[in-house]
């Protein structure tokens, strides 16, 4: 018979039929619209089936090819990695209580509020912990409540000898971070004993009370005991509780306008929101499993190096853009050893709220095997201001819509090649970007301004570092718009490596203070007591012309193109 190296139907149809050719009596026999044409036909679809089942069985036994999410988590397993469930978003609000004077009010955990969604729709948050609050004499108090996104329920079941060491959960929006498990000896029993998770077998012996907790079939959860010889064995007749937030994952992000659902008696509620949902997550894709799996069985469940504590964020923190890890010693401009520091852009906002960073630090402490100090620092813009001089072949086209062309083009160009940490914009590729945003373009000259927004503390002395993390030329940097005692000024530097507040007198630019220095070398301006007055401005604008044009950002900067920062002029020849 003919070798088949494709699972097609008319493939192996035509080499059963050269097959049956081959057999005496068959030599000239005309197989189409006889009889045998038929089972010719039934034979290959049967063929065709068989390849198809080998090659999808073959195809789910790697975790590269395997299609189904069962498969793919099984694979994940046995590498040590445990896909992440949805994850409940965090808010915090302010109550403030009134009823009877001196009166001790109980807020419990899971009292319930609702909260408007970013589509308007009404989500229920629940209070993490019990909280108990002692109204004044003047019958209020104020008190501040961390809230989880979805209701708190539990899943209650006895044990038998069947399930004493696994249970299935069939809920598939079970947030696994919020499972509190209880183990009672009997139904009579209402004190019961706290299990806890673990996530390997280190440190566990056969009276250990621990239990696993990860994604099985179907997509449900299952629950895992140990056997008296890894972690102790619940009993037959044991009561078996599993306290759990039901989650909506990424739904929750942004909620804020909470309103109170529960009740409490005798007591009136007001409520402020402190910061808006944060930090919720859909469980992980079989994509995402097949690609975090391998990074997390190279790091063993452990951050030890900068590239560990990376792989580690993004496997635990879902709303990333771009991050950057580095160690102390690399840190610009003053060196920390003995500290990690990272950075976040995230997908969703413009910056990390507080929950969210206090429970990266918190999840990176608990794995770090040196005693290193964790450090989180904001994402800082460096914005990159293109003045470009553009001669253009004919006028088939209009200067405006070249203008529009060529903006969107160098957006794009940032998009794609500088919306990383540590990224390089190099120049000859921004030149061709613009060049080839259209066919009537000749060519074109850009020079290139970096721009820094310093959110100061107005009217307060105050230690300001402005790092451009590139080598700037002596002279060009300059702030055009600042209040010093109550008069407008500019600040620029000397070329010497001063930098002044400056304004002008009776036509000439007279200095007034020196308020800084500058390094030109890695475009470090130091401001050690720096007072602006408020001038109903946001910021402070500096800008500097880099001594070269492929720009580089380090650590937690970003390079930053916007099309309001591009100039496009069309010289005539």
């Amino acid at each position: 018979m003919s070798i088949v190296q494709t699972p097609d139907f008319e493939t192996y149809r035509n080499a059963l039929i050269a097959y049956i050719k081959t057999q005496p009596g068959f030599e000239d026999y005309n197989f189409e619209g006889s009889t045998l044409n038929i089972l010719a036909d039934i034979l290959a679809y049967n063929t065709q089936q068989n390849a198809w089942n080998v090659n999808m069985a073959f195809s789910e036994m790697f975790m590269d090819t395997s299609l189904l999410r069962e498969s793919i988590i099984s694979h994940a397993q046995l590498l040590g990695y445990y896909p992440s469930s949805n994850k409940s978003a965090q808010a915090k609000i302010r109550i403030t209580l009134t009823g009877t004077p001196n009166a001790v009010v109980l807020i419990p955990k899971g009292f319930e509020f609702n909260g408007k969604g970013r589509a308007s729709q009404t989500l229920r948050f629940s209070t993490k912990a019990t909280t108990t609050v002692t109204l004044s004499g003047a019958g209020t108090a104020t008190v501040e409540l961390d809230l989880l996104e979805g209701p708190l329920k539990q899943y209650k079941y006895a044990v038998n000898a069947t399930n004493a060491l696994k249970q299935v959960l069939p809920i598939p929006q079970m947030d696994l971070t919020t499972a509190l498990v209880r183990i009672y000896s009997n139904v009579s029993d209402i004190v019961g004993a706290t299990w806890f998770k673990f996530d390997s077998l280190f440190e566990i012996d056969n009276t250990t009370k621990v239990y696993w907790l990860y994604e099985t079939l179907n997509n449900s959860y299952q629950i895992q005991f140990g056997d008296n010889n890894f972690g102790k064995k619940p009993e037959n007749g044991n009561i078996v509780t599993i306290d759990y937030v039901l989650s909506s994952g990424s739904v929750g992000n942004g909620a804020k306008q909470f309103s109170q659902k529960s009740t409490l008696s005798g007591v009136s509620m007001s409520i402020v929101t402190l910061t808006p949902g944060v930090g919720g997550a859909d469980k992980e894709t079989a994509e995402e499993i097949k690609n975090r799996a391998p990074l997390n069985y190279s790091i063993q469940n452990r951050a030890v190096t900068v590239n560990d504590y990376k792989i580690m964020i993004q496997n635990f923190f879902a709303d990333i853009s771009a991050i950057s890890v580095w160690g102390g010693e690399d840190n610009k401009p003053v060196p920390y050893y003995g500290r990690v520091f990272f950075s976040i852009k995230p997908i969703t906002k413009s910056r990390l709220s507080d929950i969210e960073i206090f429970n990266i630090k918190s999840f990176l402490k608990e794995r770090q095997v040196l005693t290193n100090q964790i450090e989180y620092t904001h994402p800082e813009l460096i914005d990159v201001i293109l003045n470009i001089k553009c001669w253009l072949k004919n006028n088939s086209i209009t200067t405006g819509a070249v203008d529009s062309a060529i903006k969107l083009a160098v957006v794009n160009y940032g998009a794609s090649e500088a919306n990383d940490f540590n990224a390089e914009l190099k120049y000859s590729k921004l030149i061709e970007a613009i060049d080839d945003a259209s066919d009537v373009i000749d060519h074109n000259l850009t020079d290139i301004r970096l721009g820094y927004s310093l959110y100061a503390n107005f009217n307060e002395p105050y230690p300001y570092t402005i790092q451009f993390d590139n080598a700037i030329i002596p002279g060009t940097l300059y702030c055009d718009k600042v209040l010093y005692r109550n008069m407008d000024s500019i600040i620029k530097d000397d070329s010497l490596g001063k930098v002044s507040i400056y304004r002008s007198v009776g036509g000439n630019i007279v200095k007034v203070i020196d308020v800084g220095t500058i390094d030109y070398s890695i475009g470090l301006v130091t401001l050690p007591s720096f007072t602006p007055e408020y001038d109903g401005s946001d910021y402070l604008r500096f800008t500097c012309t880099p001594v070269e044009y492929s720009i580089k950002a380090q650590n937690n900067k970003l390079l930053n193109l916007l099309a309001e920062n591009i100039v496009i002029t069309f010289p005539e020849e």
